[in-house]
């Protein structure tokens, strides 16, 4: 090559985690990217941890059956993932 700097391919300009206008350096909103994923996912463990701490209670005072509390579960799961997605 004849010294020039590719900003095409794999680390350029589509998402390498380097900006081209910044000489090459980190993007320093990376951190910011990464502590709100890491946020999110133990928001996500927590929550899915007080939910399954909560069925017993749930079961015992509704009086449910365990096919109930499962149909519980699932409509949780299914309203939570759709949260997250959107």
């Amino acid at each position: 090559m004849n010294g020039e700097t590719r900003t095409g391919g794999p680390q350029g300009r589509d998402g390498g985690g380097e900006r081209a206008d910044d000489g090459g350096r980190p993007d320093p909103n990376r951190w910011r990217a990464l502590w709100v994923t890491l946020v999110a996912g133990f928001m996500t463990l927590l929550d899915v941890t007080i939910v399954a701490v909560a069925l017993p209670s749930l079961q015992r005072d509704l009086n449910a059956s365990a096919a109930s509390v499962q149909w519980v579960v699932s409509g949780y799961t299914l309203a939570f993932a759709l949260t997250l997605v959107t």
